[in-house]
């Protein structure tokens, strides 16, 4: 789905969490995994910026207990926003261009730093589709996440994600508006969280999961974006957990 103006999205990580109830120490790297399943998803690059993303199924998280909740790793939102974000500046060249035009379009944090540079392609009655290469910067001038959209205005090429520290915190490729090949996330401390294939915006062959003290947390693989053949998970301290290790069927452990 190519980025709709007047769009975003988030990742309610707390409402992720909540959705397993109470558990004990044993369970805290379940309610990460299924975190780090939902990040998959939720690329948004700030508030009233269309979040570059595409809008797969994602494959239910880990299979947890009868005694919890069952997780929806689909926890995405995607409240409207205006058009024009109070506060943001924007600078479009040339100003007059008219219907079927080429344009630069640059929007300005209040402190007068850089939000947004691309290139959209105005049509009628104040629409346009965003073309070419596209940055956006948080207020303190640090690149927020860069990339491109195609001639249709969908996300296309490589995409890259930072924190506002300028820690690479995701990156990949789009085709058509979904993610296609392989894609890695990482901790706030630089280590992998994941790692994995998609097609057309699906999870597809082996993945791959890790804590954040780079201890293996689970690994197998996806078949039409559910788990399918063997997958092992690990705790924090990278014992095996046989809870949950085991074979699977359509996302479901049969054994």
């Amino acid at each position: 789905m190519a980025a709709a103006p007047g769009h975003k999205v988030g990742c309610n990580l707390s409402a992720l969490s909540y959705a397993l109830g109470p558990a004990d120490r044993g369970m805290n790297y379940i309610r990460k995994f299924a975190c780090a399943c939902a990040c998959c998803w939720a690329v948004g690059c700030g508030p009233g910026e269309p979040a570059p993303m595409d809008t797969p199924v994602p494959a239910q998280s880990v299979l947890v207990p009868p005694a919890h909740a069952a997780l929806d790793s689909t926890a995405l939102e995607r409240p409207a926003v205006p058009a024009v974000t109070p506060g943001i500046a924007r600078v479009q060249e040339p100003a007059d261009a008219g219907p079927g035009a080429l344009v630069r379009v640059r929007e300005f944090h209040p402190n007068g730093g850089l939000f947004t540079e691309r290139s959209e392609r105005l049509g009628e009655q104040g629409a346009s589709t965003r073309v070419g290469p596209m940055k956006i910067w948080f207020e303190n001038g640090q690149l927020r996440c860069e990339g491109a959209y195609d001639d249709e205005g969908k996300l296309g090429g490589h995409w890259r994600y930072f924190d506002e520290r300028g820690v690479l915190l995701r990156e990949g490729d789009f085709a058509s508006g979904l993610r296609e090949g392989d894609w890695v996330e990482y901790h706030a401390n630089g280590r992998k969280r994941y790692e994995g294939l998609l097609h057309r915006g699906q999870n597809e062959g082996p993945w791959k999961y890790w804590h954040e003290n780079g201890q293996l947390m689970a690994e197998g693989s996806y078949l039409n974006n559910a788990r399918e053949g063997a997958w092992r998970f690990f705790d924090e301290e990278g014992a095996p957990d046989a809870r949950f290790t085991g074979f699977y069927e359509k996302n479901q452990r049969v054994r």
